[in-house]
């Protein structure tokens, strides 16, 4: 899994590239094999004027269904980076699920009866 980062008017730390990292691991440990890049966009809005304008946007690369892609915005950078881990991870659970749903299943009276 490939975890690019691009930001806008936000110094990139060490600290924040490793809560970073941390997040995007714990988010999409059981699905890894799903997911071929993640995409993060770190952004400061309105610049030093303060208030809700830390934008957090995850645009996760799938290798078998199409990408998920979300923003999150908050007042502190890392409540934006959290929830756009959080809801990324089950926007790809419900992706993954919807298309293991619609696969045909055979059921072991079928498999007697032929």
């Amino acid at each position: 899994m490939v975890i690019e980062i691009q930001t806008r008017n936000i110094h990139l730390s060490n600290r924040l590239r490793g809560l970073l990292r941390k997040r995007v691991e714990r988010a999409f440990d059981r699905l890894q094999h799903h997911v071929q890049k993640v995409c993060i966009r770190l952004a400061d809005v309105n610049g030093p004027k303060g208030g809700i304008d830390k934008s957090c946007l995850f645009h996760v690369s799938l290798s078998d269904h199409p990408d998920v892609v979300v923003r999150s915005q908050a007042s502190e950078l890392e409540i934006a980076i959290n929830k756009s881990a959080a809801r990324s991870s089950r926007a790809l659970m419900r992706r993954i699920g919807k298309r293991r749903a619609k696969q045909p299943t055979t059921s072991i009276n079928d498999v007697l009866e032929a």
